[in-house]
């Protein structure tokens, strides 16, 4: 909870709450008559505070701390850890195990939108890519971990 002076118990955090975010583009226009804002508020008019703004901020901005930011290093992690134990296959764990820790690692719960790449670089078709768009890892997996392959640029298999 946050400091806010309408909340004796404390501003419930923006990543909390019953009341979702709402974003849609407001009516207000420049010259040329293109929008210019974004609004930004909860749902059912739920009252917001300048920590929700300083918190929207940091996301936006991807500054470190901020939600974003956290998500990008924890994919990073994920990334280098799935690329250490796709090296040691045959090596001091067994098939199983190593296909263990793998589904594990990488369970989609950092997923975004999917890749959904579906051609290799030879040319060869595949299952859509279960990654999230703009996954770290060189290759891409489809969602039964059996098919991994490096993606030809612009092969999504849906926009």
């Amino acid at each position: 909870m946050t400091n806010c002076p309408h909340c004796p118990d404390g501003h419930t955090p923006p990543t909390r709450g019953s009341q979702p975010w709402s974003v849609w583009v407001s009516d207000h226009r420049d010259g040329d008559g293109q929008p210019t804002l974004i609004m930004i508020a909860r749902s059912a008019g739920a009252h917001v505070a300048e920590s929700d703004a300083q918190w929207m901020r940091d996301v936006l901005n991807r500054r470190a701390g901020a939600p974003a930011a956290e998500l990008d290093r924890l994919a990073e992690q994920r990334s280098l850890a799935l690329d250490y134990l796709e090296s040691l296959a045959g090596r001091a764990i067994t098939e199983t195990h190593r296909m263990r820790l793998l589904r594990i690692l990488d369970d989609g719960r950092l997923n975004g939108p999917p890749c959904g790449k579906t051609r290799s670089t030879d040319g060869a078709t595949y299952p859509p890519c279960a990654r999230p768009v703009g996954h770290h890892e060189a290759y891409c997996r489809d969602a039964a971990h059996v098919s991994y392959f490096i993606a030809a640029e612009r092969t999504r298999s849906h926009p």
